[in-house]
């Protein structure tokens, strides 16, 4: 997860091979302490770890909705060639679940579910700011979005440089994006990955793969990310 109880943080989004992809994002409306407090930690899941080894599609994933009752707050978003949801995990096991078949979902870092608004804490202009922002780069679209849209997307600066959708931030205390995770799921043949990554003070490096049985027959071990010099 984004961030976590142990010493070892998780997944924080993920692709498995029947397609099922999880990303996870942090309920920033709430004060770190706050989200983090949970009485028994050692019996918490890494829960995108979880799904990405128990499950192959949302709809199996979504028929357990015990293992997001039971979890902090945070959001988790699914994905596979059918179907998409976001989940929005409060205190008190209560939860919001929102599905497409063919639209658009989308989510930043404060509730939006009319039942789960409560449990924003505090302000987050960023998160606001940038829920807006990517709602009107997917909705007010006219041809199918591609994997090059969502590239450009994720790169989106307009709202500047701490509350756009890629942060570089206004001074160094502040969020720094150092990441994007894209996946492409065709109704017909193998997903497309994509992956930024920016950490600060490093050359960014970009990387792509085509997840085929190929991909997937090689341990990660042997098959080490290939920087693509292209992009």
């Amino acid at each position: 997860m984004g961030e976590d109880y142990g010493k070892n943080s998780g997944v924080k989004a993920g692709i498995n091979r029947p397609g099922l992809v999880v990303i996870s994002a942090t309920a920033s409306s709430i004060p770190k302490e706050e989200r983090l407090n949970i009485p028994d930690k050692k019996s918490m899941i890494y829960l995108n770890d979880y799904i990405l080894t128990h499950f192959s599609t949302v709809k199996e994933t979504l028929e357990h909705k015990d293992i997001f009752i039971n979890y902090k707050p945070c959001f988790i978003m699914l994905a596979d060639k059918e179907r998409l949801a976001v989940i929005e995990i409060g205190f008190d096991k209560e939860i919001s679940i929102r599905e497409s078949e063919n639209g658009v979902l989308y989510h930043t870092n404060h509730y939006v579910d009319e039942n789960m608004i409560k449990f924003n804490k505090k302000e987050v202009k960023s998160s606001t700011t940038r829920y807006e922002r990517i709602g009107k780069l997917l909705t007010h679209r006219d041809n199918p979005l591609t994997m090059t849209d969502f590239i450009a997307f994720s790169q989106n600066r307009e709202d500047g440089v701490d509350n756009g959708i890629w942060r570089t931030g206004s001074e160094p205390e502040k969020t720094h994006t150092s990441a994007t995770w894209i996946v492409e799921i065709p109704k017909e043949g193998s997903p497309r990955l994509f992956i930024k990554i920016a950490n600060i003070g490093e050359r960014e490096k970009f990387y792509s793969f085509v997840l085929d049985d190929k991909f997937w027959a090689k341990a990660i071990k042997d098959n080490p990310l290939q920087e693509d010099d292209d992009q």
